[in-house]
């Protein structure tokens, strides 16, 4: 695919729905007790992964006309332009009875992996993610007191895991790896067993969170369904949470909100355009849980001219400003970095991104990948305090390059806003990468003016 530089941006679109909500609510419709429905979710890339989870533990899952619904209730504010997914649980988990892919799905993997006490027998994955080792030990660790087991495959290829028991109990986790590994202890722990020394489970953090967004949306959706929990803090002040167990919760109706993290390329480009168009993006619900979202609060403080309708949940960008630098913090937004790295590349003075530890476990190595890949562009760029942050030089002209993404669809798209400013034309390989999270990405780009061609 061929990427030429921008000479027009502007239009309106529809958000992508959120990754991290579809996510979230396939699983916690699977482990319902009546049916789910799930309107508007993302079902390519890494959600095709937990869809196809869901149903080789048993669940049916449909797309299904909007008069099939006979609930009243459900119907009521779903459009006749909503996608309605119905999610039919089993009574209870089935034995996946082959190997499961799980490509390199973070959330689909660890979620399911928090989910085996619950299972009959062992379950057997691979994965692009077991060969790109991405952090999973720290929750097969922290399922211990189930009993659990587990045996690496041959050559990095999977993983096979077994538990005996299906009991309340109380986990120790670590925070400061990855989120996922606490929403998937959340999915589990309502559905355990209670006994006479544990009626509720604890999940206690033994370190600080990062991607504590994340958290909260996983808490947002227990609460859509009903289960029962409390958050407070444990006696080294950090995160504990207490979930009855035993709990037997009704399915919902789940409505999907747009995702901040897909809307962040747009807007990014949005954003650097030296005229004075504008792009509208709908669907934005700025009451969402998403984390991302902060970059509305980033782009403005760097000078961007954004408008947040909060009524109508709609993102208006008007370009034509200069972009300041400034320092971002990306803790609590890991996804935002490659588009940060870019954003930073056209603003005026230096821009500092840190704690950027997490980052490097996520799909790829972020970190080295948007250093090489935009040095390849002309960029200068910096590593610093022992390699947690970098310090991006700005304003820098930059050329086109052949984009080497490691099949990570946050840098393929942050790489192809930055390829929209270069000065020559951009190639980019296997651009389908994006439909893991934002499959009408390169559509939306050429509707509002990109020039991209096959």
């Amino acid at each position: 695919m061929k990427i030429q530089p921008l000479i027009n941006f502007e239009g309106n679109i529809t958000s992508s729905p959120s990754k991290s909500y579809s996510h979230r609510a396939f699983f916690f419709a699977l482990m319902a007790k009546t049916p789910s429905y799930i309107i508007n979710p993302l079902i390519s890339g890494d959600l095709e992964v937990t869809i196809n989870f869901c149903k080789s533990l048993g669940a049916k899952i449909e797309k299904i006309e909007k008069s099939r619904v006979k609930d009243e209730k459900i119907i009521a504010d779903i459009s006749d332009t909503d996608s309605i997914y119905e999610i039919v649980p089993p009574l209870s988990l089935k034995t996946p009875i082959e190997f499961l892919e799980g490509k390199n799905s973070g959330t689909s993997i660890r979620m399911l992996t928090a989910l085996t006490p619950l299972i009959s027998g062992h379950i057997t994955m691979s994965g692009r993610f077991f060969n790109l080792k991405r952090p999973l030990k720290p929750l097969l660790e922290a399922l211990s007191p189930l009993d659990i087991s587990w045996e690496d495959l041959d050559k990095n290829f999977g993983i096979k895991i077994d538990t005996r028991y299906s009991n309340a109990t109380e986990f120790k986790i670590q925070g400061n790896i990855s989120s996922q590994f606490i929403s998937g202890l959340l999915l589990l722990a309502p559905n355990l067993k209670s006994t006479p020394s544990y009626p509720n489970s604890i999940i206690n953090l033994t370190t600080p969170t990062i991607s504590t967004p994340y958290l909260k949306i996983t808490e947002d959706i227990m609460d859509k369904f009903g289960i029962s929990f409390q958050l407070d803090s444990n006696s080294e002040n950090l995160m504990r949470y207490t979930i009855p167990a035993d709990q037997k919760y009704k399915g919902k109706k789940i409505k999907i909100p747009g995702d901040y993290s897909s809307a962040a390329f747009i807007i990014a480009a949005a954003a650097l355009n030296p005229f004075p168009n504008e792009v509208k993006i709908s669907k934005l619900d700025s009451k969402s849980k998403q984390g991302d979202k902060m970059l509305i609060k980033i782009l403005q403080k760097m000078n961007a001219n954004i408008e947040v309708d909060e009524k109508s949940k709609i993102v208006v960008i008007k370009g034509g400003k200069f972009l300041d630098g400034v320092k971002i913090d990306c803790k609590e937004i890991p996804d935002l970095f490659p588009i940060l790295c870019v954003i930073g590349l056209f603003a005026n003075n230096n821009t500092i991104l840190y704690n950027l530890n997490h980052v490097r476990t996520k799909e790829s190595d972020r970190v080295s990948i948007m250093i090489r890949e935009l040095q390849k562009m002309g960029a200068i760029i910096e590593l610093i305090e022992d390699n947690n942050a970098i310090v991006i030089e700005g304003p820098q002209q930059i050329q086109g390059i052949r984009i080497n993404h490691e099949d990570d669809h946050r840098i393929a798209m942050a790489l192809t806003i930055a390829a929209l400013y270069a000065r020559s034309e951009t190639t980019i390989v296997n651009p389908k990468i994006a439909n893991d999270s934002y499959p009408d990405f390169f559509k939306d780009l050429k509707y509002l003016g990109a020039e991209i061609s096959d």
